[in-house]
C-alpha cells in the first residue's frame, strides 16, 4: 500500500467480494487508459470511476503502474484465447496464419484501441525504474512457441530462428494494419496480404531438407 493512504472503508458491508472489487477497478482502469492514456489516468480517477473509494484501490495493486500491467495481462489473455479459438481447426501453415490474423483484428475492431493502448509500455516499464519484459516481448515469445511448433511439424522453414524472426512477425503485422488502416485498405486485403507474405516467408523452401 502506498505511504500515508488511509483504506476508505466505505465499501465494506455492502456485499461486495474483493474479486468484484478489483474486476470494477480493473474495468474502470480499462477504460480510462484507453481513453485518456497511461499519464493522464490517476489512481484515483479509476476509483472514482469504478464507483468505490480511493482506498480500495490500494488494495488490490500497488499502484498505477501494477494496475496498468494488470490491464496488459487482461488484454493478453483475452487475445490468446481468441487467437485459440479460431486456430484450433487449422492445419495448413496458411490456414493457421490467416485464422491468427482474423482473431487479432477482430479483438482489435470489437476492443477499440485497446491492443494499442497495452502496447504503449516500454516507456512506461522503464520510466516506473521497473524491470520486466514488455507486452511486445511476451507477445514475442508466444510467436516464437507457435512457429517452433509449426517447425516441428515440418509446416515452417527448419532452418529459421524463431527467437530471430518472432519479434519481425509482430512487428510486421503492426506495422501494416498501422500503415494499411490509414491508407484505407479493407480488413479482407490486409488478411489476405499479410497471410500471403508471411506463408511465402516462413515456408519450407523446395529441395531443402
Amino acid at each position: 500500500m502506498a505511504a500515508g493512504v488511509s483504506v476508505n472503508t466505505s465499501d465494506a458491508g455492502k456485499g461486495r467480494r474483493p474479486s468484484d472489487s478489483r474486476a470494477r477497478l480493473l474495468a474502470a482502469a480499462r477504460k480510462l487508459f484507453v481513453e485518456r492514456g497511461y499519464h493522464d489516468t490517476r489512481p484515483q480517477d479509476i476509483s472514482r470511476e469504478a464507483g468505490l473509494g480511493h482506498g480500495t484501490f490500494y488494495l488490490h495493486f500497488a499502484d498505477k503502474r501494477a494496475c496498468f500491467l494488470a490491464f496488459q495481462e487482461e488484454a493478453r489473455n483475452e487475445l490468446d484465447a481468441a487467437v485459440r479459438a479460431e486456430t484450433g481447426n487449422e492445419r495448413s501453415l496458411s490456414g493457421i496464419i490467416h485464422a491468427t490474423l482474423r482473431a487479432i483484428f477482430t479483438y482489435a475492431e470489437t476492443h477499440p484501441h485497446v491492443l494499442l493502448t497495452a502496447m504503449a509500455d516500454e516507456a512506461i516499464i522503464s520510466a516506473a525504474g521497473g524491470a520486466g519484459r514488455t507486452l511486445v516481448d511476451r507477445w514475442s515469445d508466444d510467436w516464437a512457441q507457435t512457429l517452433s511448433e509449426l517447425s516441428a511439424h515440418g509446416l515452417i522453414d527448419r532452418g529459421i530462428d524463431v527467437s530471430v524472426v518472432s519479434p519481425a512477425v509482430i512487428g510486421a503485422i503492426h506495422q501494416a494494419a498501422s500503415s494499411g488502416y490509414r491508407a484505407g485498405k479493407s480488413r479482407d486485403a490486409l488478411l489476405e496480404g499479410l497471410t500471403t507474405f508471411l506463408t511465402k516467408a516462413l515456408k519450407p523452401q523446395a529441395g531443402v531438407p
